[in-house]
C-alpha cells in the first residue's frame, strides 16, 4: 500500500528534485510501519492507504496529507530508512562506497551528521504532526489523541526524544576555529 507517490515525494523530501526516487520508494512500507503506524493507529492508516488506493481520499484526510504535515513527515522518514542504504552499496562483494569519477563521497562522520540532523527534523515533524492531530482531533475520528487535545498545549513540541539520546554517538568538543 502506499500514500505517497514519486511526485509527492519529490515536493516533500529534503531530497533535490532531479533525484532518482525509485531508490526511496522502497523504504515506503517500512516508513509506514515505523512512524506512522504508532502515531494514527492501525484503523486510521489503513483507511488513509485504502483512499489513496482508490483515489477516493476525503477532504479532512486530504487535509492531513497536506496541512497536517503527514505527507512531508512521511518523506522525510522514507529518506531516513533509506539513507544507509542509499550511502552504500550492497552486492555479492560487500559493502562498498560509490567511487565517482568527478566527486567525492561523504565520510562517514558527515555521514553521521546527516542521519543525526534528519532524525531530528523528523522528530520535530512527529512532533507537529501530532500537535495538528490532537487540536483537530474531532475531524478524525479513528485517531486517539495523546494528550488532552487542547492546541494551546506545546507542551512536547520541539522536545527532544530522550530515547534519541541513548543511540546517538557521543560528541566530541571540535574547535572551529
Amino acid at each position: 500500500m502506499a500514500l505517497i507517490n514519486k511526485s509527492l515525494l519529490s515536493s516533500f523530501s529534503p531530497l533535490p528534485k532531479n533525484y532518482n526516487f525509485d531508490e526511496v520508494m522502497l523504504y515506503q512500507p517500512i516508513s509506514i510501519a515505523i512512524w506512522v503506524r504508532p502515531i494514527l493507529g492501525d484503523e486510521f492508516t489503513d483507511e488513509l492507504e485504502y483512499e489513496v488506493e482508490h483515489n477516493q481520499v476525503s477532504d479532512v484526510n486530504s487535509t492531513l496529507m497536506v496541512n497536517g504535515g503527514l505527507l512531508q513527515y512521511l518523506s522525510y522518514a522514507m529518506c531516513y530508512e533509506g539513507l544507509p542504504f542509499i550511502f552504500a552499496h550492497f552486492s555479492e562483494v560487500g559493502i562498498t562506497l560509490p567511487d565517482m569519477e568527478n566527486s567525492k563521497s561523504v565520510e562517514l562522520k558527515e555521514l553521521n551528521y546527516i542521519q543525526d540532523h534528519l532524525r531530528r527534523t523528523l522528530e520535530f515533524l512527529k512532533d507537529s504532526l501530532i500537535k495538528w492531530l490532537d487540536c483537530h482531533c474531532d475531524s478524525y475520528p479513528l485517531y486517539h489523541p495523546t494528550g488532552c487535545g487542547s492546541c494551546c498545549n506545546n507542551k512536547g513540541l520541539n522536545a527532544p526524544n530522550p530515547l534519541f539520546e541513548i543511540y546517538s554517538t557521543k560528541k566530541k568538543f571540535t574547535n572551529l576555529i
